[in-house]
Order: structure tokens, then sequence, then C-alpha cells
């Protein structure tokens, strides 16, 4: 069953963060990301939420305990961050 997890970050700056997250491209290519959506909140620019989809709840777990991952991450200028993995119940396109 696919996989979406869910992280909420908070940055000391978006640019710096932004630039970093970048950086990370190749190693979610690696891991197979499915789809990724980076949200900005509207009213607090430096609140983030990623939306990121794997194949599945293993997938993702690899990916976020990866040394590779871990070097990516590194200089995102992050305070805080709650990840949750969710099942894909039912998706639908209208």
């Amino acid at each position: 069953m696919s996989c979406l997890v869910i992280t909420k970050i908070k940055v000391q700056n978006f640019e710096t963060f932004k630039a970093q997250y970048d950086r990370g491209e190749g190693v979610r290519r690696e891991f197979h990301v499915r789809s990724v959506a980076l949200l900005r909140d509207a009213t607090e620019p430096n609140q983030v939420t990623v939306l990121t989809r794997f194949d599945s709840v293993d997938a993702a777990k690899r990916m976020l305990t990866s040394d590779k991952w871990k070097e990516a991450a590194k200089g995102a200028s992050t305070t805080a961050m709650e990840a949750y993995f969710t099942e894909i119940a039912e998706e639908k396109t209208y």
C-alpha cells in the first residue's frame, strides 16, 4: 500500500531551507520517491509542510533513516520537525 509521509517543519529561513531541500533531489530519486509537494504556510512563511509519497512505509523508512538522506538534510536550518507515516487508503483525482 502506498505511503504518504507528512512532515511539518519549522525553519529559521525558508530560502536557506529550500536551497538545502533542492540538494536532496538525487537522494529522493535514488530511493524512488513517487511524488513530493513542498507547502509553505500562507501566514507563517517559515512553517513548511512536505508531502512525500512512497510505494510503502518500509520504502519511506529506508530513505529517511539512510546516511545519504541524513547527509542531504544537513544545513537545512530547521528548528522543529514532526513526521507522520500514513498509508493511503483511497485517493481520487477530480
